[in-house]
C-alpha cells in the first residue's frame, strides 16, 4: 500500500489524525512521513490522537502529565475552581465525571484530571493556565458537549 503523503509503497503504514482535501478525517503514513508530520509521538513512537478542533495530541504523554500533576491539579480543582464556579456547573461536572467511572471504572476525578491536562497539552500550556482559564470561561471548556450549557 501506498503512502498518502510520499505515495511511495510502504510496509509500516501509520493512520494519522490529517484531515485530507477530500474531506477524509484521516491520512496513512509511511513511518518516515509519519514522523515528520507533527501529528506522530516521537518519544513514544505513536500517532497522536485528534481533536474537532484540528488539535493532536500523544494519549501516552497525556497519561504522562495526569501522573506528573494528579495530586497537585486535584488540590487546585478542588480549592480554586469549585470555589468560583456555580453550583449547576459542579453538578455537570460530577455528572460526568459519574458516567466516565461507570463506562471505565477509573478511580473518581482522573477523568476530570485527565481533560485538564488534555486541554493544556493541545494549547501547549501548563495545566495551571487551564485551571485559570476555567475560572474565566467555566467548566464547559473541559466538559464534553452533552455536558455542556451550550452543546454546540
Amino acid at each position: 500500500m501506498n503512502c498518502e503523503k510520499c505515495e511511495k509503497d510502504a510496509n509500516l503504514l501509520v493512520i494519522l489524525p490529517l484531515h485530507r482535501p477530500d474531506g477524509c478525517l484521516n491520512t496513512i503514513a509511511c513511518l518516515e512521513c509519519a514522523k515528520k508530520s507533527g501529528v506522530y509521538c516521537l518519544k513514544h513512537k505513536k500517532p497522536h490522537l485528534g481533536f474537532d478542533d484540528g488539535t493532536t495530541v500523544c494519549i501516552y504523554c497525556i497519561e504522562a502529565e495526569v501522573e506528573q500533576h494528579r495530586v497537585e491539579l486535584t488540590d487546585l480543582v478542588n480549592t480554586e475552581i469549585f470555589s468560583q464556579i456555580d453550583e449547576a456547573s459542579i453538578e455537570r461536572y460530577y455528572a460526568w465525571l459519574a458516567d466516565v467511572n461507570v463506562k471505565v471504572g477509573e478511580i473518581n476525578k482522573t477523568a476530570g484530571i485527565r481533560a485538564i491536562v488534555t486541554l493544556a497539552l493541545r494549547r501547549r500550556v501548563e495545566p495551571k493556565a487551564v485551571i485559570e482559564a476555567i475560572k474565566n470561561e467555566g467548566l464547559d471548556i473541559i466538559l464534553p458537549p452533552q455536558y455542556r450549557l451550550d452543546p454546540s
